[in-house]
């Protein structure tokens, strides 16, 4: 985290919060890899998505997904965690619009369906396939925004959260936001700024470094 010459506003507990915040974006694979080990979805787990350029199977939409709501539960300055993106993700993931089930494709829709990626085709039955709607970004009613997939059949697809321990299943995961807690605790984390007593957590960061310019 850098000062700009002319920032003379930024106070140490206000540099502190620019820095934790910089950590969290920059080390959020600690806190997805503790998630992960402790919540997966067994029916987007057990699928193989298919993404344009991509092998099948290389990208997880659960993963992405997760990343993405995680990111927004890190602290800014002056606001610390809130986890109420985990909340949203998993309604949406319960309800049935985080994917969606399409049904009697035609061969044409197919290709189109091949052509947009972020599915899971299904081998035994090539006329249905599961599509993630990227949290929202595409849209079945409108065909995902292809002319050759504006007819086709489609129902929403809910899932659900399992909790986990080791290679044996715990439950549903009735609280993703109790989970991350669970993992945000577990992993590094920035400590805080000392001497507020002082008053020094309040003072301007160049007015604790102009004395040593002068050195």
């Amino acid at each position: 985290v850098c000062l700009a010459r002319r920032d003379v506003s930024t106070t140490v507990q206000g540099l502190f919060e620019r820095a934790e915040s910089a950590y969290y974006q920059d080390n959020l694979y600690e806190l997805l890899n503790a998630v992960k080990a402790k919540v997966y979805v067994p029916q987007v787990w057990s699928l193989k998505f298919s993404f344009p350029g991509q092998k099948d199977d290389a990208w997880d939409p659960w993963h992405i997904d997760l990343t993405i709501a995680l990111r927004r539960c890190a602290p800014i300055p002056g606001r610390p965690f809130s986890f109420d993106s985990l909340k949203d993700l998993t309604a949406n993931y319960e309800s049935g619009q985080a994917y969606c089930l399409l049904t009697s494709m035609t061969p044409l829709e197919r290709q189109e369906l091949q052509r947009l990626g972020g599915f899971a085709a299904d081998a035994a039955h090539p006329e249905r396939a599961i599509v993630w709607t990227e949290g929202g970004k595409r849209q079945p009613q409108n065909g995902f925004g292809r002319p050759g997939l504006q007819n086709v059949k489609w129902a929403p697809y809910p899932v659900r959260l399992v909790r986990y321990h080791l290679t044996e299943e715990i439950g549903v995961c009735n609280d993703l936001a109790e989970v991350a807690k669970e993992a945000y605790a577990m992993i590094a984390q920035p400590d805080s700024v000392h001497g507020c007593d002082s008053g020094i957590s309040d003072m301007p960061v160049l007015d604790l470094l102009r004395p040593l310019a002068r050195i």
